[in-house]
């Protein structure tokens, strides 16, 4: 592991062990509201789609959707004084990524979203290409003379980081000066830079407020809240920071409506600190903890009063025009049991498979889960009460997971794995509200019968052994045996015990070592020709030996049959 991985490794787990749930919990509320709501107009969408008499509704509904899914919480961090500035972005970052003198030449404001992996990406004037630069290059990125380009100069820069608020659809736009803020928040409305939902002012302590800092307070946007921020750089205690916010308020509150709760003071170096080395008792003693619990609740309230609020008013008539034309059901369907595999199998298929596959079985099995994945990967997609049955139980095994993605949609997939997700977080949830933690009964003990899929395709394999067995009593069914590859080791374990006459149990067995022998010297003859380069006299049967040497031993790669399994209930 390389150190810069290294280090973005023990950075996750810092802030993970930090007490930054409860803070963030109100911008996940307000996004899973969102969700919830954008949910419902695509139903509504897909509903007024049917006709061309609703196209108009249709397109409303859409419209309403699309801004629900790429909305963010967007706040605007700027400040007269760049060092303190800095301080202030860093500890909320969790780490160092501005420093003073970079900051002090950027007239352009930097988005800082969430990423898993930290890069910056730059985006210049007529250029549909972006450019990714390594996050380490920003100080020089923002300055004037990298931005010297006339031909192409740059448009906008975007840095994406792995941190939790961020994560949280949380966008800071870093804006260096309050000229350029200015020039940033008249942006006319539809320009690339929307208006933000918060704007965090830094101050510096001891030092007055500047006209361009009380022409900002007093003209701030109404519907924008503003928090104004002090640094302090020296950390006895709290007292310093609290006189000098009681100075600051005093001064400006007879000349603006700033309330008195949106007038904060932060210990930003030891914040910064804090998150690096895990120190929950630092976080919550350098304010940066209550600093980020009011910039989420803030923003989330703001996001509720503006969007929220007015998208569940205009989706009304929708839903009541919706009821002319459908009934939409505001229940949740009970969960449905899953369809059902072809279990029956003739004795002319298995002839059939014998006839051409390694391993007949085998063969079936892999046909009989493409045909069930056909009809269960829409299923899965479109019907909320099979959504919740794969969720109570735990969803499936590893491999059917993975098959039922390879040959899901994208879109589809997404819909129906999601509520599964949804379900086991709350059950993880709910263990962690129990104390102590016990491992009996956990979520995080899975159950043997969790997967439905290996369940039906056990009793499809039975099926298909016991007919087998019949069949092999009689004389055409036991020439077409011989004349095949036979069963698989696997497969051939299960098959035997089901064999009453003791000689067909030799015979089988016989064939299945006499083709093993084969297999083996296949094998052998393609190595001794490829090592002797005469790769031209190899021929197809001994090509194609390594894998029916798999087959024979374990089986097909995509077929699992798990041991004692229990039915779903």
């Amino acid at each position: 592991m390389s150190k810069k991985r290294e280090e973005m490794h023990k950075m996750k787990l810092h802030w993970n062990a930090l007490d930054m749930e409860s803070n963030l919990q109100p911008l996940k509320q307000c996004n899973q509201k969102k969700i919830d709501i954008a949910a419902q107009c695509y139903e509504l969408y897909q509903l007024f789609s049917k006709t061309e008499k609703t196209t108009c509704l249709a397109d409303a509904a859409q419209k309403h959707c699309l801004t629900l899914l790429e909305d963010r919480f967007r706040c605007i961090i700027t400040g007269e004084n760049n060092k303190d500035t800095d301080s202030v972005l860093n500890a909320l970052l969790g780490q160092k990524i501005y420093n003073a003198a970079a900051a002090s030449r950027m007239d352009m404001p930097v988005h800082m979203q969430y990423g898993t992996k930290q890069k910056v990406i730059l985006t210049k004037t007529n250029s549909i290409f972006p450019q990714e630069k390594a996050i380490e290059d920003l100080p020089i990125i923002i300055t004037p003379k990298y931005n010297s380009d006339t031909v192409l100069p740059i448009k906008s820069i975007r840095v994406e980081l792995p941190v939790p608020m961020l994560r949280n659809s949380v966008i800071y736009t870093y804006v260096p000066c309050l000229k350029a803020l200015t020039a940033h928040l008249s942006q006319p409305k539809g320009a690339e830079e929307p208006l933000a939902d918060l704007l965090l002012v830094v101050h510096s302590s001891g030092v007055p407020l500047t006209e361009a800092e009380m022409t900002l307070l007093q003209n701030c946007p109404k519907d924008t809240p503003l928090l104004l921020v002090l640094p302090q750089h020296t950390y006895t205690s709290g007292e310093s920071g609290e006189k000098s916010a009681a100075r600051l308020y005093s001064d400006i509150q007879k000349k603006t409506n700033l309330p008195p709760e949106n007038l904060l003071w932060l210990f930003p170096e030891e914040g910064l600190l804090s998150k690096k080395n895990n120190n929950n008792d630092g976080y919550i003693k350098s304010q940066l903890a209550f600093l980020e619990k009011k910039l989420a609740a803030l923003l989330s309230f703001h996001k509720t009063k503006t969007l929220i609020t007015q998208m569940e008013t205009e989706i009304g008539p929708l839903q009541t025009a919706a009821r002319k034309y459908d009934h939409i059901s505001d229940t949740t369907s009970p969960p449905a049991e899953l369809p059902k595999m072809k279990y029956e199998v003739s004795l002319e298929e298995i002839l059939a498979e014998c006839a051409d596959a390694e391993c007949p079985l085998c063969q079936h099995l892999e046909k009989v889960t493409f045909d069930y994945y056909a009809n269960f990967q829409y299923l899965f997609s479109k019907k909320p009460e099979i959504q919740l049955n794969v969720a109570q139980n735990q969803g499936f095994c590893n491999l059917h997971t993975w098959q039922l993605l390879t040959l899901s949609s994208t879109q589809g997939f997404s819909t129906g794995y999601a509520v599964l997700l949804e379900k086991t977080a709350e059950s993880l949830y709910h263990y962690l509200s129990l104390t102590p933690l016990v491992t009996e009964n956990s979520p995080l003990q899975t159950s043997p019968s969790a997967c439905a899929i290996c369940h039906m395709l056990d009793r499809v394999e039975t099926n298909y052994l016991n007919q087998l067995a019949l069949l092999l009593q009689t004389p055409v069914g036991f020439h077409h045996y011989q004349q095949s590859q036979g069963l698989c080791l696997p497969h051939l374990r299960k098959l035997v015990p089901l064999l009453t006459d003791q000689k067909i149990k030799m015979q089988v067995v016989t064939h299945a070592a006499i083709n093993l022998t084969y297999t083996a010297q296949n094998m052998k003859t393609f190595a001794l020709k490829h090592a002797l380069l005469q790769r031209d006299t190899i021929t197809d049967e001994e090509n194609s030996a390594n894998s029916r040497a798999v087959i024979h031993i374990v089986g097909q790669k995509d077929i699992l049959i798990p041991q004692n399994q229990a039915p779903v209930k």
